[in-house]
């Protein structure tokens, strides 16, 4: 390997509390975030990475997304995906 050459991250990983009040389902990358304002629909499936339900180093429940092997553009929408079920969280409770 050349000196220097960027190194892909061999995965990226971003979690998401649920909040108090809220429920997520995750099926085939589409999230579905229900509280009590009613009920949030969001699809991922153009984004080639995996959404599931999962604990947080808290041992809180949460939403893990992972990308492997990505590049930066790919690795940037992790974070994008957990910023939209976290605001599609926000929506259904305040």
């Amino acid at each position: 390997e050349a000196a220097g050459a960027m190194v892909k991250p061999i995965l990226e990983k971003m979690d998401v509390e649920i909040l108090e009040g809220t429920k997520v389902d995750v099926k085939a990358r589409v999230v579905t975030v229900t509280g009590k304002r009613g009920t949030l629909t969001r699809d991922f499936k153009h984004l080639n990475i995996e959404i599931k339900k999962g604990k947080n180093k808290k041992g809180k429940d949460a939403i893990v997304v992972e990308k492997w092997f990505g590049a930066k553009k790919e690795l940037a929408a992790v974070r994008s995906v957990c910023s939209h079920i976290n605001n599609m969280m926000v929506g259904v409770t305040q």
